[in-house]
């Protein structure tokens, strides 16, 4: 089947997300029994708007930056996958096969490098198919390192959130219709919760955790959630599977009885048997691993702070978030695993394929496991299309920043000390690598 891109609607429209109570239309704005919370990690990332989709009206604040017009000019061609992919369908150099089972999903991910091994399994109700969202029938995300693919089962429509290293987060939709082409539409909705102050007033990305009952219903919500927040706030309303016992994190709360139990006893899940709990499960694995989610807790945060950082160069506005960005590239902050992590090996073999082999994009990629996420003290995503495009001059301010931290045996407060031996190798390794790393340093 050949495929089609509609034109977005005329209008779009920003808004201004602080730390607040659900309103009343989206589920009780109580605290639980006993005042603990159940949070719940909320993924305005790539998939839908609560508020908007609830009927609730979103306080408006407008973005200081004017995207819509030069030189992001937000709604003009984009050169994301999703806009490629297109070209490619239009010109009938590619495919999407419909499922019975899936609608596009697995041809989909296929043609976008998305791994069916990234899934995680949301049963909060969050997103535009809220109604279809259950415990019993969780929303599926699958991602890699620019694309992010959600699935409700029984859905209408696929929803996609591409990075597009310019623009930002780019929002489509997909009709899961078997009797005629696939057709993406442009999303501007999806701004209303994507362009607030917890994405940086920019077209981005929030990880949210939020107080929900036993449906998944959300009810309180805090922000944002990223590598440096404790894992015991982490992952309310996700299913979590291979988890060491010693993560006492918030996932799985998904039945009265475990809600009860962690509110009277502090009683946490920090794995489940989905196989068990979801007999008659949908989905493409029967999985939702702990391993993406620690990486998609990092990944999204960056992505937000690069596009942030552009918008401040393009604009010609101070570069506020250069500080922010280089913290969440050197892993500021990060909270020791409390207990070595195996993973999904599927998903760990793939993520640590991905990019050239002689680039920091790979060796980056390199997980460590035993008492931190990676081996490395750098993010992949310092080699990443939306760093490497940054403009010159302040790529090269956050390069310099970044080698005057890993070179010091004193870091500032809260970066990883390194010793010696670890400093020299990071830094060769980002001199070697990554362009213009090296000549951003001083003599």
């Amino acid at each position: 089947m050949r495929g089609h891109l509609s034109a977005p609607p005329a209008h779009h429209s920003s808004s201004d997300q602080r730390e607040r109570a659900i309103p009343a239309s989206c589920g009780s704005t109580s605290r639980v029994k006993g005042g603990s919370l159940v949070w719940q990690r909320l993924v305005l990332a790539a998939i839908g708007c609560l508020l908007s989709l609830s009927g609730a009206q979103a306080q408006s604040t407008p973005s200081p930056f004017p995207y819509r017009l030069a030189p992001i000019d937000y709604f003009g061609d984009t050169s994301e996958p999703v806009a490629r992919l297109m070209a490619q369908l239009t010109a009938g150099q590619r495919e999407l096969k419909y499922s019975a089972d899936s609608g596009y999903l697995a041809s989909l991910l296929d043609a976008l490098d998305v791994p069916a091994c990234s899934q995680m399994l949301i049963f909060a109700k969050n997103a535009a198919n809220a109604r279809r969202i259950s415990p019993e029938n969780p929303r599926a995300l699958y991602f890699n390192d620019v694309v992010s693919i959600g699935w409700t089962p029984g859905a209408a429509a696929l929803e996609i959130a591409a990075v597009d290293a310019h623009k930002g987060a780019v929002f489509y939709t997909l009709q899961q219709r078997a009797d005629e082409p696939p057709r993406f539409h442009r999303e501007d909705s999806c701004l209303t919760c994507h362009v607030t102050e917890g994405t940086l007033q920019v077209p981005g990305f929030i990880l949210r955790s939020f107080v929900t009952d036993a449906q998944g219903r959300p009810r309180q919500g805090f922000s944002p959630v990223d590598h440096a927040t404790p894992y015991e706030k982490r992952w309310g309303g996700w299913y979590v599977t291979g988890a060491p016992r010693e993560f006492q994190h918030l996932g799985n709360l998904s039945t009265a009885e475990t809600l009860l139990t962690f509110d009277r006893l502090g009683t946490r899940v920090p794995t489940i048997d989905l196989a068990a709990r979801l007999p008659d499960l949908k989905h493409l694995r029967g999985s939702s691993d702990i391993l993406p989610l620690l990486v998609h807790d990092h990944q999204t945060r960056v992505q937000t702070l690069l596009t942030r950082l552009r918008y401040e160069a393009e604009f010609d506005r101070p570069l506020d978030t250069l500080e922010p960005l280089t913290r969440a590239l050197l892993f500021a902050n990060e909270p020791p695993l409390p207990a070595p992590v195996e993973g999904d090996s599927d998903y760990r073999n793939w993520f640590e394929q991905q990019g050239d082999h002689a680039t920091a994009s790979r060796r980056l990629r390199e997980f460590d496991l035993k008492s931190r996420l990676f081996r490395h003290g750098c993010s992949w995503l310092i080699d990443s299309p939306g760093c490497r495009t940054l403009p010159q001059s302040v790529r090269q301010r956050l390069f310099r920043r970044i080698g005057e931290i890993i070179g010091s045996p004193s870091p500032p407060a809260g970066f990883r000390a390194l010793g010696e031996a670890e400093r020299e190798e990071l830094l060769q390794l980002l001199r070697e690598t990554v362009a213009g790393f090296q000549e951003a340093l001083p003599d």
